[in-house]
Order: C-alpha cells, then structure tokens, then sequence
C-alpha cells in the first residue's frame, strides 16, 4: 500500500486500495473553478484520468498508477469528502477527510495495511450507501 506523510491522504488512498472494481472517484475538494487549470500542476498531473465531470476514472490495471499519481501530488487540503460510484451506484462515501465511511463491502476489501491507516476512522460496512 502507497504512503506518504500526509494523514488523511493516506486515508484516502487505503480506501481507493481497498476498492476491488474499477471505480469513478469524486473528490468533493478545496479547489475552485481556477484550479482546474493547465497552470496547476496538481490539475495537470491528475487531468489525464478526469471525465467531463472531474471525477477520477480508476480502472484496476492502472489504479497503482493513479494512487501514485495522487501521493505524489496531493496532500490533506486537496479533499475533504468522496464518493466512489460503480456505474451509477454508490459504492462508497466519506466524510470529514475519511474519519466517516460508508463502503459496501461487495467492492472493498480492508487488509491489515488499510486498517493501520484508517485506525480511528469510522467503517462502516453498507450495501445500501445512500446518496445525499
């Protein structure tokens, strides 16, 4: 599993590792409509996997890439909320930089490596993840 020295980025990045399907990631972050930009270098970095929408686009062959992508250029003030759809179903939601999750457990799969991270983070295991 990816690590960096950032806390909740590494929340964030056990929860994408965990997932076990390709996924459509929306990142309800601290950027505005500005920083979706070519003159930012985090836009540019992650503007290869993003649909019209700014959703990240994780397919498994190249979900190491983008968690590398992401631990490379992100960094705790980049989110704050997430939601992973499959198709259009919700698989997965979290709150308050991961401290609250909901993930249906029919898609992710938490090994030892991803509870060390997510120690004190609420898990909870849903097959109903309710959109807001």
């Amino acid at each position: 599993m990816i690590k960096t020295r950032h806390e909740y980025l590494n929340k964030l990045l056990a929860i994408i590792d965990s997932c076990t399907t390709d996924m459509r990631l929306k990142l309800i972050s601290t950027w505005n409509e500005s920083d979706y930009d070519d003159k930012n270098s985090k836009f540019l970095k992650i503007k290869p996997y993003l649909n019209p929408k700014r959703e990240i686009i994780i397919h498994l062959k190249q979900k190491k890439e983008v968690l590398n992508t992401l631990a490379e250029c992100f960094d705790d003030s980049d989110y704050y909320h997430y939601e992973i759809r499959l198709e259009e179903k919700i698989i997965g939601k979290g709150y308050d930089s991961c401290l609250i999750n909901f993930l249906n457990p029919n898609y992710f799969i938490i090994n030892k490596g991803h509870i060390e991270v997510l120690d004190d983070s609420e898990i909870v295991l849903t097959e109903q993840v309710e959109e807001n």
